[in-house]
């Protein structure tokens, strides 16, 4: 009779150790095996490994065909950017005191000092050559420096 015990005492945690080993709950697994014994063993044993998980929506990085978050902005394998399919913030309207020294509809990013000097027309920051975008408000300028 005490071995009896043992053998069904011995699947019990037989069944624990696998379910544990799959990512299931040992707690659990290992009292449907004192209650069922090598059918609980059997079952446990059977089913298959994959950890249930909530969905992800996944899109393909165009750079590198690698499957990334629907979300992410910037793929974690070759750290490209991704075009979010969220509409962009609209950028209000330049105020009138920022526009250029022409006509007033006509925007004029670049404002030229006596000595050669460059500054953005809309926050005065340093321009240097070669330059796209002001380095200090980021606005994009229609040429380069």
């Amino acid at each position: 009779m005490e071995i009896f015990i043992i053998i069904w005492l011995g699947f019990a945690i037989l069944t624990g150790v696998i379910a544990n080993s799959k990512g299931k709950a040992w707690p659990q697994w290992f009292i449907v095996g004192l209650l069922f014994g090598v059918f609980a063993t059997v079952a446990i044993a059977t089913r298959s490994t994959e950890i249930q998980r909530p969905h992800r929506s996944l899109k393909t990085c165009p750079a590198c065909d690698e499957k990334i978050s629907a979300k992410a902005t910037i793929c974690p394998h070759c750290r490209t950017p991704q075009e979010s399919k969220q509409p962009q913030k609209r950028v209000n309207q330049i105020p009138r005191w920022v526009m250029g020294r022409g006509a007033r509809s006509e925007w004029k990013p670049i404002r030229w000092a006596s000595d050669g000097r460059a500054f953005c027309a809309n926050c005065d920051g340093r321009l240097y050559v070669g330059e796209t975008h002001c380095p200090k408000c980021k606005r994009k300028l229609e040429e380069a420096v």
